[in-house]
């Protein structure tokens, strides 16, 4: 039997940002609820967090996850907003490096590509940049370049 590798989305993986200020908070609530920021690229800091139990088709060109900003100093002030990262290991890109058969996963196991192809940790600081775009009734970055920040 030919082994295929096919995982079904079952929920979502963050990137929870870790704001020394809460400049990254208000800037997700506003890119949440204005609609001015729509066609505007944007930058945010954060660090991948893999709680969420996440499953993709090795098919896949995109993994949708959501990026979560955190006022360190107020750890109550916190505010997502949806991404959509290129799968694979190309540049600015993340990777479940799992076998076929495995079917749960640990930071160790997501690899995240920099804008030059460098290999990053999931517990890594980013920043990521991305460009507002509206999707249904709600938002998401698109065209995501990763670096570590």
């Amino acid at each position: 039997m030919k082994k295929v590798r096919n995982f079904l989305a079952f929920g979502l993986m963050a990137i929870a940002a870790t704001a020394c200020s809460s400049g990254d908070v208000e800037l997700a609530k506003k890119i949440n609820t204005d609609p001015s920021y729509i066609g505007k690229e944007v930058e945010i800091s954060g660090k991948v967090e893999t709680k969420f139990s996440i499953f993709v088709s090795s098919n896949s060109k995109f993994w949708n996850v959501s990026l979560k900003t955190e006022n360190a100093l107020n750890n109550q002030d916190v505010e997502s907003v949806p991404l959509k990262l290129a799968y694979g290991k190309g540049k600015s890109s993340i990777y479940l490096d799992i076998p076929d058969s495995q079917r749960e996963y640990g930071e160790k196991d997501i690899k995240i590509y920099d804008s030059n192809g460098n290999v990053l940790a999931a517990t890594d600081k980013l920043k990521i940049k991305g460009l507002v775009e509206k999707e249904g009734d709600g938002i998401r970055l698109v065209n995501v370049t990763i670096n570590k920040d």
